[in-house]
């Protein structure tokens, strides 16, 4: 996979890379980290996201009122009964992406410039062919590069490519969770469930951004 990754992915870009995961697989990935170049940093930790939860600013109300809704949307959450369809790693997902998008912050204030794009990818995936280059980005567009596929009623959540002041808000889906505006927009659309990629779409639906979406070919 790692090579893959490389080859296919970050060399095509031209991009910075940043890494995050728990540190019970750190193992798998150690070897591999000789083979990019441009990695910037790598984050892992004994990542229990539930508890994270638990000790998230705040009282914790708003999150508590968005686990009523059901599915894997908040897959990796601990401690209820098997009727809430948490199997998934929906919130897991929501705290990596936070950790990624606090590297890119971290990183720009370094660099003294804000990066033009950002691209999330699942670090198990493997390529099987060179990602499409940004230049065929036309100038000036903000479009929301999204896989052909594995939508399951919602949005693919496994690769997206996005200007960057998109990011800000597709990576941000744990703060809303906490600070409460998740439950206000979920609860308020009366889901029985909600699964993680059903989550993004209404979300990008809430914010007017499912005209940026475009496809391009799963490659991985």
């Amino acid at each position: 996979v790692g090579p893959s990754i490389q080859e296919h992915l970050v060399a095509p870009l031209d991009a910075e890379l940043f890494i995050n995961g728990p540190v019970d697989h750190i193992g798998e990935w150690a070897a591999a980290f000789a083979l990019f170049p441009s990695l910037q940093e790598v984050r892992v930790e004994r990542e229990n996201v539930t508890e994270l939860l638990h000790n998230a600013p705040g009282d914790g109300a708003g999150w508590r009122a968005a686990a009523t809704i059901k599915g894997n949307w908040l897959g990796c959450l601990e401690g209820e009964t098997a009727d809430m369809l948490r199997r998934g790693s929906g919130l897991c997902m929501m705290y990596v992406h936070k950790q990624c998008l606090d590297m890119i912050a971290g990183r720009e204030r370094k660099r003294g410039a804000p990066f033009e794009h950002v691209v999330y990818s699942r670090a198990d995936l493997h390529w099987l062919a060179a990602h499409p280059p940004l230049s065929m980005l036309p100038d000036g567009e903000s479009d929301f590069w999204v896989p052909d596929g594995e939508d399951y009623g919602g949005i693919n959540d496994r690769h997206w490519v996005m200007p960057r002041w998109l990011a800000e808000e597709m990576l941000s889906s744990w703060d809303r969770l906490v600070d409460g505006s998740a439950a206000e927009l979920f609860l308020a659309q009366g889901l029985p469930k909600l699964s993680t990629e059903a989550h993004f779409s209404y979300y990008l639906a809430h914010r007017g951004y499912l005209r940026l979406v475009r496809r391009i070919p799963n490659l991985a």
